[in-house]
């Protein structure tokens, strides 16, 4: 019972989310309600047992894509501030997602088998993948950082190169 009002509770934080992405005309809160459409998904994930896709949606989407989305907001040259009327109903609706979210994770808590000593894993979890990572894909994983880290470089570069061309042709 505790599991189903979890799951439904992330899928209300989702819908929300996407709810409060197509209403909004700001750049910043359009971002705010991905993150949190991003999150409710991984939450739903981490609920129906594919925690390996929920903590993967975490780290990819919410970790990655939603900060090069907010990088490339604030590189832009838009006017991008929030006018300063306070709106009673923007402050509403963050009080309720804010309780929204609190009680999912006071039900998530509860839920969690504390007594056990060790949680009986399913097959594909978390755990059984680390160890599978660690020993016998160890050096599949190493290449793969290594290839990400020489990636971040070169994308540093060609920002930098980008950078000085377009103050050139501006002078």
């Amino acid at each position: 019972m505790a599991a189903e009002i979890i799951f439904y509770l992330f899928a209300a934080i989702t819908l929300l989310g996407g709810l409060g992405l197509l209403l909004t005309k700001h750049v910043v809160y359009a971002a705010y309600s991905l993150m949190a459409t991003l999150l409710g998904i991984a939450g739903v994930f981490i609920t129906l047992g594919a925690d390996f896709v929920g903590t993967t949606q975490i780290l990819v989407y919410v970790g990655g894509i939603l900060v090069l989305v907010l990088f490339g907001v604030m590189l832009t040259r838009g006017n991008l501030a929030p006018k300063a009327v306070s709106r009673s109903h923007n402050r509403i609706a963050g009080g309720l997602l804010g309780l929204l979210c609190m009680g999912g994770i006071f039900l998530a808590v509860r839920a969690m088998p504390w007594g056990s000593s060790k949680v009986n894993e399913p097959p594909g979890s978390m755990e059984n993948l680390g160890q599978a990572l660690m020993t016998d894909y160890l050096l599949a994983f190493e290449v793969v950082g290594v290839l990400l880290l020489v990636v971040l470089i070169g994308t540093a570069f060609i920002a930098r190169w980008v950078g000085q061309a377009s103050t050139k042709s501006t002078r």
